[in-house]
């Protein structure tokens, strides 16, 4: 049935290219075509037969402060349209993971030429400060080997702040003209209170939705390097795998031989009642209250951000809720940031009916927006 929604929005789109030819007809029609190719993956798609396969090369460049970085380069088979960082989430693959890889094919073929950093920490599970500078050096390099008009990020889930907090770095801010987000937070301690609770804030009042799983033991595993004791690692890095393997699993008598510091995170990421919330972050160790603090945004004055942010959520995210990137929205720049709201879209897995990706079909509609007319660093006009 979803494959009949997908021909009949095809077909739609192209009765509407069969209009007089302007601008946003022709996005609306290449969104279409972006969709199908996602949902394609590797598999035949429209776009795969109208637009040549990008060339994709390996890179290696020098951090600001030295440090030796690598990525991939996509570089389009047509015109280059748009500069574009896309910075992987959590895999042992990287930036070699399948997933970015088809993601990356897809928009190259839409003319951005994409440049996917290997993030170090992010290939063992670890959200942490240093993924800013990677983002930082990423997109300075990319900026100095194109047009020099500045380049966008793309960033997914957690790894939204960090685009959000490389673009305010004084190394980022020349460079980084535009952040495209999908599934961000901006409070990471509501995040965190959701992923372990399942409660957020909605309108004023106090929401309960079942979250993932496995989220908050992906969460532990992003912090496991702050925790002091080495014995307190491995044993909740055990733990840890051992839910992801079997949800259901039992490990309280394994927490029994956590030393004090150690059951605080485990106390947290297993405790039910928002209300305790407050009072186990306290409790954590002194490293991974301070990583916490460093990556909410929320204790961040976001007024002298200077890229634009164009924001998607899905309304059923059960891993980071929606109302996280309509908080980041407020605590935007006036007319410098955008927030597209749709469904069938499960924290970054697609998968829509009909109406959902007609919603979806305009968010990437938008990107094309930034991609035919980026903003340079330092704009804030309303797109």
């Amino acid at each position: 049935m979803k494959r009949i929604y997908w021909i009949l929005l095809i077909v739609l789109l192209a009765g509407l290219l069969s209009l007089p030819a302007c601008g946003p007809v022709q996005r609306h029609y290449e969104a279409g075509l972006i969709l199908g190719d996602i949902r394609a993956g590797e598999e035949d798609s429209r776009l795969k037969r109208t637009r040549p396969a990008p060339e994709r090369e390996t890179v290696n460049y020098t951090g600001v402060t030295g440090e030796a970085r690598v990525a991939d380069l996509y570089t389009p088979g047509g015109e280059i349209k748009a500069d574009l960082v896309l910075v992987h989430g959590f895999t042992e693959d990287g930036r070699r993971d399948p997933r970015l890889i088809q993601f990356a094919e897809t928009l190259a073929r839409a003319g951005f030429r994409i440049l996917a950093p290997e993030v170090e920490t992010l290939t063992r599970m670890d959200v942490s400060p240093e993924n800013v500078q990677d983002v930082v050096d990423a997109s300075r390099w990319l900026d100095e080997h194109g047009d020099g008009d500045g380049v966008g990020v793309a960033a997914l889930s957690f790894s939204v702040a960090t685009a959000v907090l490389a673009a305010m770095e004084p190394e980022g801010q020349p460079h980084i003209g535009w952040v495209v987000g999908v599934g961000g937070y901006y409070d990471l301690v509501d995040s965190l209170t959701y992923v372990t609770t399942g409660y957020y804030t909605e309108d004023g009042r106090e929401v309960f939705l079942e979250p993932r799983v496995e989220g908050r033991w992906v969460v532990l595993l992003t912090q496991l390097d702050r925790v002091p004791d080495d014995d307190d690692r491995e044993l909740l890095e055990r733990i840890a795998y051992r839910h992801l393997d079997d949800p259901g699993t039992d490990t309280e008598d394994k927490a029994e031989d956590l030393t004090p510091s150690g059951r605080a995170v485990y106390d947290l990421l297993t405790n039910r009642d928002p209300e305790r919330v407050p009072e186990l972050l306290a409790d954590l160790p002194e490293p991974v209250r301070d990583e916490i603090e460093a990556l909410n945004l929320a204790r961040r004055d976001l007024s002298d951000l200077q890229a634009y942010l164009l924001l998607v959520h899905g309304r059923d995210d059960d891993v980071i809720p929606w109302t996280q990137s309509q908080a980041l929205l407020e605590a935007a720049p006036a007319s410098g940031a955008e927030l597209r709201l749709v469904t069938g879209l499960t924290h970054v897995d697609v998968d829509p009916g009909l109406l959902d990706a007609w919603r979806l079909l305009r968010a990437v509609n938008r990107l094309l927006v930034l991609r035919d007319d980026p903003p340079a660093p330092g704009e804030r006009d309303d797109l």
